[in-house]
């Protein structure tokens, strides 16, 4: 069953499903980038989204990319299909913008330490009933657009679950509205300010980036770190 309303937040996705993550050590490989990196990922390994009353096909990303210009950061998901009728995360982000592991926050399910904010870049959808949802949908109309939000938030301190939002996927009052950007096919595509991140051009940054929906993947959805050298 789906939340309803003109604004959707539904608390059943693909990462939600599982009670307990087992993550390979983040950080085992690293990756060293100037201005841009892009990683492929192993087709078929993601898990299904799945609600109360139906199953849905999760996103599986099988090209990353990150794309810095000197103002924002762009994430640009490549998946295997086109998002269908339910919304969901595509992208998970820890980035540790000190490039220090002793300072910031400690996230069990990645297992690893050091960081300072974590992004969901969302595939959403806007429906013929006039609702929306980033992560859920409407269980009786059809999608009639398809949207990238990216949900911004910084951890106040060490524990993970301490947080603030930053950007609103949704533009909930209180925080920055996500900027809204159409989906095109396969390719997912967001963007972060630097000003949000709170970095400027010359800054190397640590990020750890997870498929959304790969957590029974052999490596959990998980990328090699990396540390990108912002333009």
């Amino acid at each position: 069953m789906f939340d309803r309303g003109p604004r959707l937040r539904a608390t059943l996705f693909c990462v939600a499903v599982a009670t307990a993550v087992t993550a390979l050590p983040a950080g085992a490989e690293v990756r060293k980038a100037a201005g841009s990196i892009e990683l492929a990922d192993a087709v078929g390994d993601a898990t299904p989204i799945t609600s109360t009353d139906a199953e849905y096909p999760g996103f599986d990303v099988v090209k990353l990319a990150l794309v810095s210009d000197g103002k924002t950061l762009a994430i640009v998901a490549t998946l295997k299909d086109a998002p269908g009728v339910f919304a969901s995360s595509a992208v998970e982000l820890y980035f540790d913008t000190d490039n220090n592991v002793q300072t910031g926050a400690e996230v069990g399910t990645v297992k690893a330490w050091g960081f300072e904010l974590t992004a969901e870049m969302q595939a959403c959808a806007d429906y013929t009933d006039g609702a929306s949802a980033c992560v859920g949908g409407s269980s009786k109309a059809k999608v009639k657009r398809h949207w990238v939000a990216v949900n911004l938030e910084r951890y106040k301190g060490s524990d993970a679950y301490d947080r603030e939002t930053v950007v609103d996927s949704m533009g909930f009052p209180g925080s920055k509205a996500s900027a809204q950007m159409p989906i095109a096919g396969t390719v997912v595509q967001g963007t972060i300010d630097y000003a949000d991140l709170k970095v400027k051009p010359g800054q190397t940054i640590r990020i750890l980036a997870k498929e959304s929906c790969g957590y029974k993947a052999e490596d959990d959805g998980l990328f090699p770190e990396i540390l990108l050298t912002l333009k």
